[in-house]
């Protein structure tokens, strides 16, 4: 699905109550301090307004299993 829009939280929100979603999987840049205040952070704010658990995955994250 693929969405324009000025917020991020409308399409989303719609996301998953049409889809009957479980779970939000997102990846993240792992901003801090100024660059997150200018930018704002997405997943943050999924976060914070997903009535479902939200699992982050940051850019420190190997790739494979070990």
């Amino acid at each position: 699905m693929l969405v324009r829009a000025q917020s991020v939280w409308s399409p989303v929100e719609q996301a998953l109550n049409e889809c009957e979603v479980d779970m939000v999987i997102l990846g993240t840049h792992g901003r801090t301090g100024a660059m997150k205040l200018l930018l704002r952070s997405v997943a943050e704010e999924i976060f914070r307004q997903a009535g479902v658990p939200v699992l982050t995955i940051g850019p420190s994250v190997r790739k494979g299993v070990s």
